[in-house]
Formats: structure tokens, C-alpha cells, sequence
């Protein structure tokens, strides 16, 4: 048994050095994933506050609201912010068999 205790010692070291090198890469990648989801949620409030700007603008000035105003703008590419982040949380629907 006490051929083991080196054995057991070293396997336990290498196995937390890789669990350790697993979460600090887990942590990176949802890090990236929520500060990207951020920063296009604040782009897309910015681009939305511009736009009730303008509209008030318009309103105020007693003028009719040109029609792309009124339109909601998407992100580039269609996707919506957040829904990358968003699908990850989703819980998963269970099937019935």
C-alpha cells in the first residue's frame, strides 16, 4: 500500500492541475459570452434612445414621424442581443416518451 501513497500523490496533482486549467477556461469563455451580450444590449439601448430622440423631435416640432422611426432597428446580422446568453440558461424541455 505504500507503493501507492507516490502514486496516488501524483495522479491527485495532475488531476487538480487540469481541473484547475478546465474552470479557469470555462470562466474566460462565459466571460466573454456576458461581455459581449453587454456591450451589444448597451449599443442597441443607445441606438434605441437616439431614436425616441428624434421621434420627440419630430413630435414636438409638430411634424409627422418618417416611417423608419417607427420601425424597430435589429442588430446587423438578425440576431438578437442576448440570445446566445439567453438560449445557454434556458432550462432544457423534457420529452415524453
Amino acid at each position: 500500500m505504500a507503493e501507492l501513497d507516490p502514486l496516488l500523490s501524483s495522479f491527485q496533482s495532475q488531476l487538480s492541475e487540469v481541473m484547475e486549467a478546465v474552470v479557469r477556461g470555462a470562466v474566460l469563455e462565459v466571460t466573454r459570452l456576458v461581455e459581449d451580450v453587454f456591450l451589444r444590449e448597451v449599443r442597441r439601448r443607445r441606438r434605441e434612445a437616439e431614436s425616441l430622440r428624434r421621434r420627440l423631435r419630430w413630435t414636438e416640432a409638430g411634424r409627422d414621424i418618417p416611417e423608419e422611426s417607427l420601425q424597430d432597428q435589429d442588430p446587423p446580422g438578425g440576431e438578437c442581443p442576448g440570445s446566445r446568453l439567453h438560449s445557454l440558461l434556458l432550462p432544457v424541455p423534457l420529452t415524453q416518451a
